[in-house]
């Protein structure tokens, strides 16, 4: 959610629409078009100049014109005025039998209705124009194609289909040599890694953005690329890197005198004070991007500064007229087919209201949020988007190997000039012992390099897959983990299944110890509480799930081993307050888990149905107290919905005995004072 503004901008400043052209004529249109990409204003106005010199009729310059007339109206935010563009456009390749000027004509009314939040209507203009673009199309036109579609399924939450979409994209870019757009689609498949929650992904291939932006020496390039990078560290709970780099972005975006990046740093800041409780920052902070008043009107940033507003004001005591304002985006989302934005809004929205005390509500949001990731993260779905990271991964390492053997086919070259140039001076004995020398050198150099490769390699496989706070594994580990589980048990059917418990863990206050004692005491904690939880467990596998939550998938040998388990994790973490420097802080947990199978009826549930129990169970162990254990051993369900209706409130499923929980209770919850 608190991207999208970002996004967009950085998206169509990298795709402008490219006049094919050689007359002086076109040569000025296409200057205005270029200068659309971050001046909308200026280069409507130079193209209104330029209008009496356009000739009427068919022709290449007519095209050209409406062309770079189009673009600039939805840059400039201007629908209507680009609907009219785009038809005129259309009607013109309709009549010449052009198809490029008709897939111009529709891709700019894809970027119209994008603009106008209008996301339907845009990606079946979109989709019309690719069917248009064969292979010999301009590089530029289907690169365009390419990276506007997959902006609009990213934010429509079609996640495999954005992301295949973005790789071709960056394809075309890499052919073009176009390091600028390189750098464009490698931020925005960041961000769609952030959107997925692979955070550590997020900054792998951030930092591969920032090595060919160097060469570009864009203040609005890195101002964009440090937005995505506060972003990443936010989710991987780097807080003082989160705060350094959303500074950068605004000095950034305020040296280029960009108003609509300045806009979205601004944005992004009131989100960082908000996740820090600092809401009179987040007032004022969102008071600063709304007077910016940026144009086009950026509908997607106000949506998310009300967002923010609206949360601020809920934890500031005005409960009611912060959930109207959180209510009020909340509704705009939906009507503009916005799911991953809502899901993200409703997840803030049930911690703000969990964390005045407001558990109820605080569910039904969470519920809801669980509806639209039923939809965003489809395990088939989250399998398909694993499977493109992979070949994403690979590319990428071909492109590696790549420019390694360029440099080598240059050592070669440079090789080969000097032994022929020595051949003439030396003799040819001392020529042939300098070329074994250089060969078992230029050998060696190349098994080094190699090497390298290899072990660059190796890291990030194994980067990829833990927490870097913790070392504990994350939730991309997790997530094929479970699929390989569940694909075994579908392989060997219900006879072979084994039995299983998922545990999530919350610590207990944990966001007060950062408020009273800084973030580095919560990294303190969060660092022992792993390390209680793996000497607890043993080799059972431990996940850090995301800020002070932690996920435990064990096998076990009966189900009554599930509570002693249980009641284990809560003896370890609270056994001994953790220290940070002359502070001993009190540590305990509450914690929900569940037994799989949970009776016969319901002994195949996937995975993700399984977390969304033990995540209910945690919800109600924190309702009750904090400090506790609520685990499900049985489930009396015949079908999804009965299930379904245990997710949504499993406390009256416990009091009708359709539920079997068990409770342990720890010791009390001391808040840190």
């Amino acid at each position: 959610m608190k991207r999208l503004a970002a996004s967009i901008a950085l998206c169509l400043f990298a795709t402008a629409l490219p006049a094919f052209a050689d007359s002086a004529l076109q040569q000025r249109i296409k200057a205005q078009e270029t200068a659309a990409s971050n001046h909308p204003d200026q280069a409507l106005a130079g193209l209104q100049a330029l209008a009496a010199q356009v000739p009427a009729g068919d022709n290449a310059d007519r095209k050209a014109y409406l062309s770079a007339l189009g673009y600039a109206q939805a840059q400039a935010g201007d629908v209507e005025a680009a609907r009219r563009s785009s038809a005129e456009l259309e009607a013109l390749g309709e009549r010449t039998g052009d198809a490029t000027a008709r897939a111009q004509g529709l891709l700019i009314r894809a970027h119209a209705e994008f603009t106008a939040g209008q996301t339907d209507a845009a990606l079946n203009a979109q989709r019309g124009a690719q069917a248009l673009l064969t292979p010999s199309a301009p590089a530029q036109l289907r690169y365009w194609s390419a990276s506007l579609g997959a902006l609009m399924l990213h934010h429509a939450g079609e996640f495999d289909e954005a992301l295949a979409r973005y790789q071709d994209a960056l394809k075309l870019a890499v052919q073009m040599g176009d390091a600028r757009r390189q750098v464009h689609m490698l931020n925005n498949i960041a961000n769609l890694h952030l959107s997925l929650k692979h955070a550590e992904a997020s900054v792998q291939t951030l930092n591969e953005a920032f090595l060919l932006a160097a060469q570009l020496r864009d203040r609005e390039t890195m101002a964009s690329l440090k937005l995505s990078e506060a972003a990443a560290l936010g989710e991987l709970g780097r807080s003082s890197g989160q705060f350094a780099a959303l500074q950068e972005s605004l000095k950034l975006a305020r040296e280029a005198a960009s108003k609509a990046l300045e806009f979205s740093a601004l944005t992004n800041l009131s989100d960082y004070y908000l996740q820090t409780r600092r809401y009179a920052a987040v007032a004022e902070t969102v008071a600063k991007a709304r007077a910016l008043r940026v144009e086009p009107v950026d509908w997607a940033g106000d949506a998310t500064l009300s967002v923010n507003a609206g949360l601020a004001r809920i934890q500031s005591g005005d409960i009611a007229g912060g959930r109207t304002e959180v209510e009020n985006v909340l509704a705009e989302y939906e009507a503009r087919a916005l799911p991953t934005e809502a899901a993200a809004t409703l997840h803030e929205y049930s911690d703000a209201l969990e964390r005045i005390g407001e558990i109820r509500p605080a569910l039904q949001m969470l519920q809801r949020e669980r509806a639209l990731n039923d939809q965003l993260f489809r395990s088939e779905r989250q399998q398909a988007v694993l499977e493109l990271e992979a070949r994403y991964a690979l590319d990428k390492q071909r492109r590696e190997i790549a420019l390694l053997e360029r440099a080598n086919a240059l050592n070669s070259a440079e090789l080969a000039n000097r032994t022929l140039e020595r051949r003439i001076i030396w003799l040819v004995a001392l020529v042939l012992a300098l070329c074994a020398v250089i060969a078992a050198l230029l050998y060696t150099r190349q098994r080094a390099t190699n090497r390298t490769l290899a072990a660059r390699n190796a890291k990030l496989a194994f980067e990829s897959n833990r927490d870097p706070l913790t070392g504990l594994y994350n939730r991309r580990f997790f997530q094929k983990r479970m699929q390989e589980e569940d694909r075994r048990a579908r392989d060997l059917g219900p006879q072979a299944a084994d039995i299983q418990a998922l545990y999530l863990l919350d610590i207990d206050h944990f966001k007060r110890i950062n408020d009273r004692l800084g973030h580095p005491a919560g990294d303190a904690v969060l660092v022992e509480v792993a390390r209680r939880l793996r000497e607890a467990v043993g080799e059972q596998c431990v996940v850090r799930w995301g800020g002070e939550e932690f996920l435990i998938h064990a096998h076990l040998e009966t189900p009554d081993e599930a509570g002693e388990i249980a009641r284990r994790l809560t003896s370890a973490i609270s056994a001994e307050p953790v220290g940070f420097g002359e502070r001993e802080i009190p540590v305990t947990a509450s914690i929900g888990y569940a037994v799989s199978p949970l009776g016969e009826s319901a002994a195949h549930l996937p995975w993700p149905q399984r977390i969304n129990l033990v995540d209910t169970a945690l919800y109600l162990a924190k309702a009750h107290g904090r400090s506790r254990c609520y685990g499900l051993r049985r489930l009396q369900a015949e079908d999804p919905e009965a299930i379904g209706s245990v997710e949504r409130d499993l406390e009256h499923a416990w009091e009708e005995g359709r539920v079997d929980l068990e409770v342990s209770v720890g010791p009390p919850a001391v808040p840190v004072a």
